[in-house]
Formats: C-alpha cells, sequence, structure tokens
C-alpha cells in the first residue's frame, strides 16, 4: 500500500488532548438503570449503571492541532497489523524522535485536519458508548 505522504511534504497532525466528562449516555446521569431478568419471572428492578457504574458521568476522548504551524515529513515507516498495512510517518518535531504518526492522524491542509477534529469530537460519545457496550 502506497503512503499517502512522502518525505519532505508539509502535514498537519492531530492529537488526543485529553477526556471531557458528560452525562452518562445510558442512565442519563441518574447512576441507576431499570433490568429485567428472566431466571426470576422477568423481575424488573434498579440496578447501577453498567456504563458509569453509578458515578453518572463518563470521560470522552477530546482531539485538537498538534501544533500552529505545518510540520514536515522525515520519514516514512510501514508495518503490518493483523491484515493490514499501517502507515506512521516521523515528522520534524523537536520533542519525538521516532514514527508516531499514524496516517490517519496526519491531513494535507488545516482545515481537512479541522474537519476530523471536529469529527472526532462530535462522535466521541457514540464512540465511547460503542467501546463500553462492546465490554458489557
Amino acid at each position: 500500500m502506497k503512503p499517502k505522504f512522502k518525505i519532505g511534504d508539509k502535514v498537519w497532525a492531530i492529537e488526543t488532548y485529553g477526556l471531557e466528562t458528560v452525562k452518562c449516555p445510558l442512565c442519563n446521569g441518574d447512576g441507576t438503570v431499570r433490568a429485567k431478568t428472566e431466571d426470576y419471572g422477568n423481575v424488573v428492578f434498579v440496578t447501577q449503571c453498567p456504563v458509569c457504574e453509578g458515578r453518572r458521568k463518563i470521560d470522552i476522548e477530546q482531539h485538537g492541532l498538534s501544533w500552529t504551524e505545518p510540520r514536515e515529513i522525515v520519514g516514512v515507516a510501514q508495518e503490518k497489523e493483523k491484515d493490514k498495512i499501517v502507515t506512521y510517518y516521523k515528522l520534524n518535531e523537536t520533542w519525538s524522535s521516532g514514527f508516531s504518526k499514524e496516517e490517519e492522524r496526519v491531513f494535507k491542509t488545516r482545515e481537512e485536519a479541522k474537519l476530523e477534529i471536529k469529527r472526532r469530537n462530535k462522535n466521541a460519545l457514540d464512540r465511547e458508548f460503542a467501546k463500553i457496550k462492546k465490554e458489557l
């Protein structure tokens, strides 16, 4: 698979900047949910919310631009992970020396990066909720 960018290209990168605390979407911030069990004749009972574990809130990732200016790609690496090839870029940043930027976090223009940040932050709650449901 051919990398999207090459050495010398100037790109914008996005990062996960931290967490935002929001009201739990399953219990609507109550900390409890109503559940039903077939084992005891379909009895309905109140129990701790399995998503927020009774805390009433969950933390979701928030994304932003890595820098205020584009960075130059100084290295490209690819590796096979399961059934796909993953591309990583090394950028001319002073605090990092490795191939740390996955292709899905690197963009040609600031506008493209900002649109992806907006999309990721908008969908963060849905992604976190889906991940939690998968774990249940």
